[in-house]
């Protein structure tokens, strides 16, 4: 995952995820800027994250694993 910050103090978390142990099930990602806060459920094939610019505050990653039939 990439962080940028604009320069009024906007941030932006992107990338690409790939859960490498597909055979275990999903993972689910989980993005917090300050207030905003959006998850992605990660399967075997490429993932794009991308919060776009979103108001400051602290940046949270947290991810864990969730069954197959999320995805």
């Amino acid at each position: 995952m990439n962080q940028c910050t604009w320069d009024d103090g906007r941030i932006r978390v992107f990338g690409t995820m790939r859960d490498t142990t597909p055979s275990d099930g999903a993972t689910l990602f989980t993005v917090r800027i300050g207030l905003y806060s959006r998850q992605w459920v990660v399967c075997a094939s490429d993932t794009p994250i991308d919060t776009d610019y979103q108001d400051g505050g602290p940046v949270g990653l947290m991810y864990w694993p969730v069954s197959a039939d999320r995805c």
